[in-house]
């Protein structure tokens, strides 16, 4: 027999577990009618999927997703569309995408000239106050009629009364008009005199266009406002939701605790919905003392041959038990990468996940070495897309087979993550995909097609092997009972839509921790 205070906190504890069933039924799904890739290697592809508060209860059958759903379940028809695992984008630059959205698009496909380029200046110009600096991003001047880069002489006859500086696609270089240039020359004149700052070789005189000054030319451009930065912070948040990203793994390389303060309060206060986790920028910050970073990034640059510094760097991460994650785009670049980790490997040996960035140009003796050392790669397949024009006319042929060479690192047991690298690359997961099946660049030439992967394995890539890099497979990354209700359901059925059309996909909706994101919630701005 139970005593009268044994009673009352029985009568409690079923009251309380009374409120959370009746809590869970009414915030419960049920996403019948669809085509489900679960990610599951045990059942990759199901009919249904339903969802109680934050968790998956059933992933198979309409009839077993209805069996655990109850009568107050919210039951949505997904009419044949695809439900898949939330996309995981491992490899971003959130606050760079906050600011890219308010400067002026001048990507390939808004601009082919020097001239139209210069045209959008103008009309920018004319409908902004006179004492505001102009910015834009995106260009390529491998897309532009001229071939070149514009130069300071180019801007001045679009905007001549105030400072324009625009970024290159890569952000590594930028270009400048000549009432940037003034400014800089009044206030730091040393800079001009830098090695990135390109000269005309007959006059020697500063044509505007600067190469890997980003950090020195961000101190002249005028601080934007906390509400700027929200207002920013919300309209990237929206952009990734309409793509189906609901986490990422915030990649800059000079990230240190103002950014990592910002993107999390962001984060708190329902700004940025995703989930984010950012990587401590250690060339410029050393190693984090926050204990809840768990990743660090590094970059090996072309010029940096051995890198004794990026070695030691490395190896000092590797020791303290942090991930680490190593920009390196080609070859030589990959190959110092490796040579550190195995230094890092042999001396501490232990469990990891450390991942190579980019991977864009790797021949098949370091796909070898990427294999033997267990390394991840986290590539951005959305490039070959995007700029693979570029790279068939500037690679050679004989080494066209090594760009992103997504088959190859499979075969030898590579676990790969997908990305876009975004303000640099396309943002949408679907694009990448399309762009790792079908290898088709944005004008329809073929990039190494013998390196395509399947549609199950290119998914996987923002499912389960994003969610392996970002050290988050423990819960998300796959469709399974009891996993975190993270998922993006689209408007077609992803096997019948040919390759080429992937990108355009629609998203329906997706979910967030067991939370519906409508499409009107997603464009509301």
């Amino acid at each position: 027999m139970k005593t009268a205070g044994a009673a009352g906190r029985a009568c409690s504890q079923d009251a309380g577990a009374a409120i959370t069933a009746d809590k869970q039924a009414r915030d419960s799904l049920c996403l019948l009618n669809a085509r489900v890739f679960t990610g599951d290697h045990a059942r990759p592809w199901a009919e249904a999927v339903a969802v109680g508060g934050t968790r998956i209860t059933a992933v198979g059958t309409q009839t077993e997703a209805r069996a655990v759903c109850g009568p107050r379940a919210r039951v949505i028809d997904c009419e044949g569309g695809t439900i898949l695992p939330g996309f995981i984008d491992a490899h971003i630059h959130v606050l760079a995408l906050a600011r890219s959205l308010s400067s002026v698009d001048l990507s390939p496909d808004r601009v082919d000239s020097i001239e139209a380029l210069c045209a959008r200046l103008r009309h920018v110009a004319a409908t902004n106050p006179a004492d505001t600096w102009i910015r834009g991003h995106g260009y390529d001047e491998f897309y532009l009629r001229e071939r070149r880069h514009p130069t300071c002489r180019d801007l001045d006859k679009a905007v001549s009364d105030r400072p324009v500086r625009l970024r290159h696609r890569t952000r590594h270089a930028s270009a400048l008009n000549s009432a940037a240039l003034r400014l800089i020359s009044e206030r730091a004149p040393d800079l001009l005199e830098a090695p990135g700052v390109e000269r005309d070789p007959s006059s020697g005189e500063v044509t505007g266009v600067l190469y890997d000054l980003d950090a020195a030319l961000t101190r002249f451009l005028p601080t934007p406002e906390p509400g700027e930065i929200r207002a920013g912070l919300a309209r990237a948040s929206d952009l990734l939701l309409a793509a189906g990203v609901t986490a990422v793994d915030d990649a800059s390389l000079t990230a240190g605790g103002d950014e990592v303060r910002l993107l999390r309060e962001a984060v708190g206060e329902g700004v940025v919905r995703q989930r984010v986790r950012c990587l401590w920028g250690m060339e410029r910050h050393g190693l984090p003392d926050d204990p809840s970073i768990t990743a660090v990034k590094l970059a090996v640059r072309e010029q940096d041959n051995e890198a004794p510094e990026f070695s030691r760097a490395l190896m000092a991460a590797h020791r303290r038990g942090l991930q680490v994650a190593v920009h390196a785009v080609e070859g030589p670049a990959i190959a110092v990468a490796l040579e550190a980790f195995e230094s890092a490997l042999r001396r501490w040996p232990r469990s990891h996940r450390h991942r190579i960035e980019h991977c864009a140009l790797c021949p098949p003796p370091l796909v070898d070495r990427i294999a033997e050392l267990g390394l991840a790669v986290v590539a951005q397949p959305g490039f070959l897309r995007q700029v693979g024009d570029r790279y068939v006319a500037e690679v050679p042929v004989s080494e066209q087979s090594w760009l992103y060479p997504l088959r190859s690192l499979r075969a030898r047991g590579v676990l790969l993550a997908g990305s876009s690298d975004a303000p640099v690359g396309p943002v949408g997961p679907l694009v990448g995909v399309a762009a790792a099946v079908g290898r088709r660049t944005n004008r329809g030439r073929l990039v190494a097609p013998e390196e395509a992967i399947s549609l199950e394995e290119a998914l996987s890539l923002y499912g389960r092997g994003a969610a392996h890099v970002t050290q988050a497979d423990s819960t998300r990354g796959w469709l399974g009972v009891g996993r975190v209700a993270d998922l993006v359901v689209l408007r077609r059925d992803l096997t019948r839509v040919p390759v080429d059309s992937l990108g355009e996909t629609a998203v329906a909706f997706v979910v967030i921790d067991g939370r519906l994101a409508l499409p009107e919630d997603i464009s509301r701005n």
